[in-house]
């Protein structure tokens, strides 16, 4: 069983990555239910991977938001903590 947070951000992440309808997302929604195709799961997996802190490369091989939950569950992320943000390449001056 999954943890409801785990859902939650992936519930949020997804409406906010690729716009999905709040009101046709549940647990057991797939992602071809909500028609999302592979460029939209990679946007998934690195907004995940942002907000986890965690590698998620696997989202794309799970077909629903449960699924997914359960993946972060078990990669011992902690859904409630924002992961740190690492500082990009510097800029050069060109």
């Amino acid at each position: 069983m999954t943890q409801h947070g785990s859902y939650e951000l992936v519930r949020t992440t997804l409406i906010r990555t690729v716009g999905a309808n709040p009101a046709k997302i549940a647990p057991d929604t797939t992602f071809g239910d909500l028609r999302l195709d592979s460029l939209a799961l990679v946007e998934l997996a690195l907004a995940l991977e942002e907000r986890t802190g965690r590698p998620m490369p696997e989202v794309t091989e799970h077909s629903t938001l449960a699924d997914v939950a359960e993946l972060i569950d078990a990669a011992g992320a902690d859904p409630s903590v924002p992961a740190a943000r690492t500082p990009g390449p510097a800029a050069s001056n060109v």
